[in-house]
């Protein structure tokens, strides 16, 4: 009699069609779990499926376990916290011994979860060139000082309370993204951010928040001179911040500034690239402003203001129509300006 035939028997081809009949990620999952050779036709059959992996409740931690044990190679970026859920140690034990080719983390996090993200980074720090940290409650000195030490990091966002440890990310000359924005109930966090970017050559794009940007001391007023976005929201401005000659996208909203109508003055010295605009002044621009902006602004094409409409007179739409078109603003070419009295 010839031995009996079971599913563990089929051919990957066979068996990666009936993964495909399985809808519900867990059956996947069972199904996979129960015979060394079903789950590597799982492993074959997900192939780059789980290239941006985000755990979610939909499996428990021992299956996420197993499902980064069998694709690991393929994971890329791994997503904790928005709908799914937050830091998790069981699934993260999996990831350094079978994630090599990980190179991005985005987590939502608490406090007690802090000795387990900063063991993590140390592990991952030569591979890492992506890392966004939420933090829910206080932001542990020791998290920033290890972030600081992550070389091939090219892009990085911080939120949350934390302190001036956000001095030690000047050592990331690498980075070509940065956000740092800051959540807390007190007042504002003072941030030597020129001094911070000063090492960061090779930074495009900036999105700063809630913070006092520290006035520069020499030598530290350099010219950002790759920054091609920069986003300033309720941010309180020193007296000059550096030239940014390849400035493509600007969001400048309801910034405090040293000196009055420095937000605006630096809007016009560093326009003549700018292409999208989102400004938010309050007290708003006035209308003869918005002419200073337009022929400082050439290659503006995208602008989203908070002024009331009823402030541009006739006399005044009429020039903003002609400065438009001297700036070479065309059917094939044209431009766009959304004005609201709210600011989204």
């Amino acid at each position: 009699m010839e031995n009996p035939r079971t599913i563990t028997d089929l051919p990957f081809e066979v068996l990666d069609l009936i993964y495909n009949d399985l809808d519900c990620l867990r059956d996947k999952v069972d199904l996979a779990q129960s015979h060394n050779n079903l789950g590597k036709a799982f492993a074959l059959h997900s192939r780059n499926k789980f290239r941006t992996l985000k755990p979610s409740t939909e499996l428990t931690d021992e299956s996420w376990y197993f499902l980064i044990k069998q694709c690991g190679t393929s994971i890329e970026e791994i997503c904790f916290g928005g709908r799914g859920i937050y830091w998790n140690d069981r699934i993260t034990q999996a990831i350094v011994p079978n994630c090599p080719n990980l190179k991005s983390l985005s987590t939502d996090f608490y406090t007690h979860d802090s000795k387990s993200i900063q063991h993590f980074l140390e592990e991952m720090k030569n591979s890492l060139t992506s890392l966004t940290l939420n933090q829910r409650d206080d932001f542990p000195f020791e998290i920033l000082k290890v972030v600081s030490e992550m070389s091939k990091l090219k892009q990085l966002s911080i939120r949350g309370n934390f302190d001036e440890s956000v001095c030690h990310l000047e050592n990331l000359i690498a980075l070509e993204k940065l956000g740092i924005e800051y959540h807390s109930n007190s007042s504002k966090l003072r941030v030597d951010l020129i001094r911070i970017c000063a090492s960061l050559t090779n930074l495009q794009n900036l999105y700063v928040s809630d913070v006092e940007i520290l006035p520069y001391e020499k030598p530290f007023l350099a010219t950002w001179a790759r920054l091609e976005t920069l986003n300033l929201s309720r941010c309180k401005l020193p007296v000059e911040l550096p030239d940014c000659p390849q400035l493509k996208f600007l969001n400048i909203y309801l910034p405090i500034c040293h000196n009055e109508g420095y937000g605006f003055k630096f809007l016009l010295e560093n326009g003549r690239n700018l292409e999208t605009l989102y400004e938010a002044f309050e007290p708003p621009i006035d209308a003869d402003s918005y002419l200073e902006l337009f022929r400082a602004c050439p290659k503006l094409r995208r602008f989203y203001t908070a002024m009331n409409h009823n402030n541009l007179s006739p006399g005044h739409k009429s020039t903003i129509s002609e400065i438009l078109k001297a700036n070479g603003v065309t059917q094939e070419d044209p431009f766009e300006m959304i004005i609201s009295r709210l600011y989204f």
